[in-house]
C-alpha cells in the first residue's frame, strides 16, 4: 500500500536583502534563506541554529550542491508508515512514496490507545448490569413476545385498559349472573354476579345420619 504526491515541493524563505537585514529571525541549522539583491540576483545563507540572517555569511554553491541540499531537506517517514523520495532536478518536483509497514490490521487491544478502557464501559451481552437511565425502543401496542417492555409501553397499556370493548374495563359485576350448582350426594346452588360473596345452602341426598342415630351409637358403645 502506498500513496504519492507528484507535486510535493519544499519552499524556502525568500525576501529582499533590505527586509532580511532588519530581521531578527534565527535560522535553524540547515535552514535556507534566499535574498533578492538590488540587481535581482539571488543569494543564499544557511542557518546554524544560533545566528540571525545578518550574522550569517552568504553561501556560493554550484547546482549540484543545491540539489544535494534539497534532497537532504526532503522529509523521511518512519514508524508504521515509511517513505522513499524521488527528486526531479528539472522541474524541482519531489515525489514522496509511502508504505504502511503492517496493513494486515492484526492489532491487539493493547495496540490501540484507551481501547480496553472504552470496552470496559460497555455492558456485556450475558447478564448486563446497566447504570444511569438505559432506554429501549417502545414496542407496538399489544406486543406479546420476549421484547423488552419500556415504562412507556407499560404506562400506555395501563392507560388503555378503559378502552376495552364493552364494560369489562370498569365493570363491578357480571352483566349476566351465573348459577353455581353442586350435584351428587350433596346438592345446592346459588346465583353469582361478582358483586358479593355467596353462600350455598346444601342438602345431603338419600339416607343420612340423624342426631338420634349418633346418640344411640354412643350408648351402644358405652
Amino acid at each position: 500500500m502506498y500513496r504519492s504526491w507528484d507535486n510535493f515541493r519544499i519552499l524556502h524563505k525568500i525576501d529582499t536583502e533590505e527586509a532580511w537585514s532588519s530581521s531578527t529571525l534565527i535560522l535553524k541549522k540547515g535552514e535556507i534563506a534566499l535574498s533578492v539583491q538590488s540587481n535581482n540576483s539571488v543569494q543564499m545563507k544557511i542557518g546554524d541554529g544560533a545566528s540571525t540572517y545578518s550574522e550569517l555569511p552568504f553561501k556560493f554553491v554550484d547546482s549540484s550542491t543545491v540539489t544535494e541540499l534539497i534532497k537532504n531537506a526532503i522529509p523521511t517517514l518512519t514508524g508504521d508508515v515509511t517513505s522513499t523520495s524521488e527528486y526531479d532536478e528539472v522541474s524541482g518536483n519531489v515525489k514522496l512514496v509511502t508504505s504502511v509497514v503492517d496493513n494486515s490490521h492484526n492489532h491487539t487491544i493493547s495496540n490501540i490507545t484507551s481501547l480496553q478502557n472504552e470496552l470496559d464501559k460497555k455492558a456485556t451481552i450475558n447478564n448486563p448490569a446497566f447504570t444511569g437511565v438505559p432506554t429501549a425502543p417502545t414496542a407496538a401496542a399489544n406486543t406479546n413476545s420476549n421484547q423488552i417492555a419500556s415504562t412507556k409501553y407499560v404506562d400506555t397499556a395501563v392507560a388503555n385498559k378503559n378502552n376495552i370493548t364493552g364494560n369489562a374495563g370498569t365493570a363491578d359485576k357480571l352483566k349476566t349472573a351465573r348459577k353455581i350448582e353442586l350435584t351428587g350426594d350433596v346438592t345446592g346452588f346459588a346465583n353469582f354476579d361478582g358483586s358479593r360473596n355467596i353462600n350455598i345452602q346444601t342438602t345431603l341426598a338419600g339416607s343420612y345420619v340423624t342426631e338420634s342415630d349418633v346418640i344411640s351409637l354412643i350408648l351402644a358403645l358405652s
